[in-house]
């Protein structure tokens, strides 16, 4: 009995034929092919719910009825974690601080001819 599910992206809306014996695997491996998406990068939440989708468990097993809505959510790629492994790490270099030089003071005593320096 074929049957259709909405699954919802940010502004995007994606109707999947399916059939209720499908997992939710097989639903996500659609969804791979319609937006270039891994498997494993992808949620898929029950919305009326709340509940996470199991992947081994049939759409059946988990109550999604036809035209039942169904939020995806996907994995970020943390590009900082890549950069980790990919450069080895640096040591850090210490600034150097100028150090304020102190001007030298004169001090002129009664007779100018002599000057001390402090």
């Amino acid at each position: 009995m074929a049957m259709y599910i909405r699954v919802k992206r940010i502004k995007t809306t994606y109707f999947i034929q399916c059939d209720p014996t499908e997992t939710i695997l097989e639903i996500k491996q659609k969804l791979h092919n319609l937006i270039d998406q891994p498997v494993n990068d992808q949620r898929l939440i029950l919305v009326e719910t709340g509940e996470v989708l199991n992947d081994s468990k049939t759409l059946a097993d988990q109550k999604v009825e036809n035209d039942a809505v169904v939020a995806l959510t996907l994995r970020k790629v943390r590009s900082w974690q890549h950069t980790l492994q990919s450069t080895p790490p640096q040591e850090k270099k210490k600034k150097k601080r100028k150090r304020k030089t102190s001007q030298k003071k004169r001090i002129h005593t009664e007779n100018e001819q002599s000057t001390m320096h402090i």
